[in-house]
């Protein structure tokens, strides 16, 4: 039958579970746990150290034999940060649950901001998902950067920046209903230019976009209309439709001309 108990696990109390459980996988008396991700571990590490590591009630899960189920990255973080931590074990849990482990319904990332009350909780999950990345001087590009940002990371960064987000959402949906794109983009794009000053020059620079009244066939504005107009299905990333909204804006900001607009496959700084 499965215990739990709250448990304060030490970096020697990690080592001694991810021994054991290796002999026992090279005994073939347990089942062989996921690779390891070095990122996930250097993340999770990075946050023990820092003191930003919270007591989230997710179990670390044993089987009678006393081998690993489940929670090898966050023991690996334990050990290579140092720290202690309270955190949940669940022994005595059946072999055969490991199959299953994490095979239901996931949580959206939607979720973590069920007790925020802002509009369109997705699309800010996922604006602050890049933003994250981004801010930390990654190239969000790269999966293996985006996998970094926990949910815990886009929640904070929704909660910080709420006011603004909340707003721009409403004119990113806008936006995106009467040009293309992606509102996850636009929303991006408007955070990237507020950071850089220029949230002044947005409204110009998107009713432009929007209808496309008036406007010279070289208006940077126009290409880029143009050419979010004529994206089939499946899109490209939102971070290629941010990359090339910056690219349009910079245009706009300079007064430079442009008949034809191209996807961008990296973001150039905003005012360069």
């Amino acid at each position: 039958m499965p215990n739990a108990s709250i448990k304060r696990v030490t970096p020697k109390f990690a080592e001694r579970l991810i021994k054991h459980t290796d002999q026992m996988v090279k005994g073939g008396k347990a089942l062989k746990n996921r690779p390891v991700n070095n990122n996930r571990v250097e993340k999770y590490a990075a946050m023990m150290r820092d003191g930003q590591w919270r007591f989230t009630g997710e179990p670390i899960q044993l089987h009678p034999d006393g081998y690993l189920l489940n929670g090898q990255h966050r023991l690996h973080a334990v050990i290579k940060s140092g720290t202690t931590h309270q955190m949940v074990l669940v022994d005595g849990v059946d072999k055969d649950s490991f199959r299953v482990m994490d095979t239901g319904m996931g949580r959206r990332p939607a979720d973590a901001l069920m007790d925020v009350d802002v509009p369109s909780k997705s699309t800010l999950m996922a604006a602050a998902k890049l933003m994250v990345c981004h801010n930390a001087g990654l190239d969000f590009f790269k999966t293996q950067n985006l996998n970094l940002v926990t949910r815990q990371d886009q929640a904070e960064y929704v909660i910080s920046n709420a006011d603004f987000m909340s707003k721009w959402v409403n004119v990113a949906w806008r936006t995106y209903e009467h040009s293309g794109g992606t509102n996850t983009a636009w929303l991006t794009f408007f955070m990237m230019a507020r950071d850089a000053g220029e949230e002044a020059a947005l409204q110009d620079f998107i009713d432009g976009v929007r209808t496309g009244a008036n406007l010279q066939a070289d208006d940077p504005r126009l290409a880029l209309r143009n050419w979010l107009l004529r994206l089939g299905q499946p899109k490209p990333q939102s971070q290629v439709i941010v990359s090339t909204i910056v690219r349009a804006f910079n245009d706009h900001l300079k007064g430079a001309s442009r008949q034809m607009m191209r996807p961008a496959y990296s973001l150039t700084k905003i005012g360069a």
